[in-house]
C-alpha cells in the first residue's frame, strides 16, 4: 500500500498529458494513460473493505472450523466485495469519460476514432469557437454531460441498493 500511497499523491493529470504525448495518439494509449492514473483510488476502497471483512464473526468462524484461505476469500469476502467493486467501476466511467473527452480534445486522442473530444477538437480547429457555430460545440458537449450524469446516477443507485447504511 505504501507504493499505491505514492502512486496516489502523484499528479494524474500532468501525468496523462505527459504519457499520452510520450505514447503518441492512439485509443489503446489512452487507455494505457488511464489505466496508470486512475487504479488506486479502487484499490484503496477495496482494500478496506476486506480489511473490515476480514475481521467478522462470520469469518472468524470459518476460520474456527478449519476452513482454508481459498474457502475465505472465495465464500466470505469475495462475495461481499463484488458489489463494492460494481459500484466503483461505474464511478470510474465517469473519469474515463472525461479523461478520453479531455485528451482527444486537446488533439493527443486517435484522430481516426470519432470520439466527441475529437469533435471538439475538430471544431476547435476549424474555428467553430471563434465563428459562434454553437452546432459543433454544444451537442458533443451536452452528450458528455449528459453521460457523466447517467453513469454517477446509476453508480449512486448501486451503492445504495448494496449498502445498507445508505438506504435509510
Amino acid at each position: 500500500m505504501t507504493f499505491t500511497d505514492i502512486v496516489l499523491v502523484l499528479p494524474s493529470i500532468p501525468i496523462m498529458l505527459v504519457l499520452a504525448i510520450y505514447l503518441g495518439p492512439s485509443i489503446w494509449n489512452i487507455i494505457f494513460v488511464m489505466t496508470i492514473t486512475s487504479w488506486t483510488g479502487v484499490a484503496r476502497i477495496i482494500r478496506s473493505q476486506v480489511l473490515t471483512l476480514k475481521e467478522r464473526a462470520y469469518v472468524d468462524s470459518a476460520r474456527a472450523i478449519g476452513a482454508g484461505h481459498g474457502h475465505i476469500i472465495f465464500r466470505h469476502i469475495l462475495p461481499n466485495v463484488v458489489p463494492v467493486i460494481l459500484a466503483t467501476a461505474i464511478m470510474r466511467v465517469v473519469s474515463a469519460i472525461l479523461s478520453e473527452a479531455g485528451l482527444s480534445f486537446l488533439g493527443l486522442g486517435d484522430p481516426t476514432a470519432i470520439s466527441w473530444g475529437m469533435i471538439l477538437h475538430y471544431a476547435q480547429t476549424c474555428g467553430g469557437f471563434s465563428r459562434g457555430a454553437w452546432w459543433w460545440i454544444v451537442p458533443p458537449g451536452l452528450m458528455i454531460g449528459l453521460v457523466a450524469v447517467s453513469f454517477t446516477l446509476i453508480g449512486y443507485s448501486l451503492e445504495e441498493v448494496f449498502s445498507p447504511k445508505l438506504r435509510k
